[in-house]
């Protein structure tokens, strides 16, 4: 039961980690979120935070990026050292803990997404739990929350908050977050 509670602590860590959101109260003088949130609707672009920060490191800014574009038409070969899921879509890029970080959502099963990196990743396999994995790029690490390493996490999103957390699509099933080096 502690185990189990500590999985659950570390995956909300994990998953407030990667909103980067603050707790500070916004200023009288400050849009509220909600008018945030339609300022950033109508652009069509996705919001950013102070801890998240679109990186200049990448080929092409994460704004000059339209949804539907594949990723082979925006980054390089070269960009990404890791195997793409065939059935993902790129939702934000950016960078945190000094690493390009890149997301992924698929409709696809957390099972599926696991079982295609455990064929193609050719990385360390760190189970978690059964709905999180992260692959490393060390072989000594042994550590599957250490998200300040580079590799590729893979998680089941369970709920809609935890999809409205990171900007996912409301029928996305899994995550797969990109970082590195």
């Amino acid at each position: 039961m502690i185990n189990q509670n500590y999985r659950l602590l570390a995956a909300a860590v994990f998953a407030c980690s990667l909103t980067a959101c603050g707790n500070d109260a916004p200023k009288a003088t400050e849009p509220s979120q909600s008018e945030q949130d339609a300022d950033v609707q109508a652009a069509g672009a996705k919001p950013e935070t102070e801890d998240w920060n679109t990186t200049g490191d990448i080929s092409v800014p994460a704004d000059q990026i339209a949804d539907d574009q594949a990723l082979s038409e925006i980054l390089g070969t070269d960009d990404i050292p890791y195997p793409l899921y065939p059935n993902s879509s790129r939702y934000r890029i950016g960078d945190e803990n000094g690493l390009k970080v890149i997301l992924f959502q698929t409709k696809d099963s957390f099972e599926d997404v696991d079982a295609y990196y455990q064929s193609q990743a050719n990385m360390p396999r760190l189970s978690a739990m059964n709905d999180y994995v992260r692959y490393s790029t060390g072989k000594d690490d042994n550590d599957p929350w250490a998200t300040s390493n580079p590799g590729i996490v893979i998680h089941q999103f369970n709920s809609e908050s935890e999809r409205a957390a990171v900007g996912a699509n409301d029928d996305a099933q899994t995550n797969i977050i990109m970082s590195f080096e």
